[in-house]
């Protein structure tokens, strides 16, 4: 499989290509890291009862081995579908353990992934969602849970404050990746079309000396 990424990364000729071998990539990677948290997280979720996020780690684990053990499964895991159930997850632990830790920073990354794989405006889609998604959650879920106690204390004004914050450092990531992508494209563009411009002068340069070769002959 590496052997495999490291031959398509010198064949990378247009966006789409770059696309296809980044998610290749990153699932490769996520395929070896996913067990490793497993290992930890899971003890936890069965103490704790939360089995749904136990499944979605599952899930996600075995669409990603899926996608390299069987071929011909390759079509139907698209990145669209692994970004949504990671979105789940995102939100299933925002849900149980609060918005804590390094969850805030989740939602960056698949604001970022939206935007390379699926398009500026799915990343702007998913922002918006769940900042909405967030600010319903406060007032839902808020006043019952203990991993909410620390955002129940510290009210609703310093949580819109949370959410813009995060909201513009998300739109910051996108708009960067976005511009990277599109210039990116627009690379690749012009080194193909500049590679099928050479390519076809040099087959004119080859005719005109097999021209100038018959002449010569005769």
């Amino acid at each position: 499989m590496i052997k495999g990424l490291r031959k398509r990364y010198h064949n990378l000729n247009d966006l789409e290509s770059w696309k296809h071998w980044l998610f290749d990539v990153l699932s490769l990677f996520f395929v070896f890291i996913l067990p490793v948290n497993m290992a930890f997280v899971f003890p936890v979720f069965i103490k704790t009862g939360h089995y749904t996020l136990l499944a979605l780690d599952v899930l996600l684990w075995l669409l990603l081995l899926l996608k390299f053990l069987l071929p011909q499964a390759r079509p139907f895991i698209k990145p669209v579908l692994l970004l949504a159930l990671l979105s789940f997850m995102v939100a299933g632990f925002f849900i149980v353990y609060g918005p804590g830790y390094s969850r805030p920073a989740w939602i960056i990354t698949c604001t970022v992934l939206f935007v390379i794989f699926e398009g500026t405006k799915a990343g702007f889609l998913y922002l918006a969602v769940n900042t909405a998604f967030l600010m319903i959650l406060f007032f839902v879920i808020s006043p019952e849970s203990p991993a909410w106690d620390q955002a129940g204390t510290d009210g609703v004004l310093n949580w819109i404050i949370f959410i813009l914050n995060l909201a513009a450092l998300a739109l910051l990531a996108a708009l960067s990746a976005g511009f990277v992508i599109s210039r990116l494209g627009h690379s690749l563009e012009q080194e193909h079309q500049a590679s099928l411009e050479y390519q076809a002068a040099m087959e004119e340069l080859e005719a005109s000396n097999e021209e100038f070769e018959a002449i010569n002959q005769e």
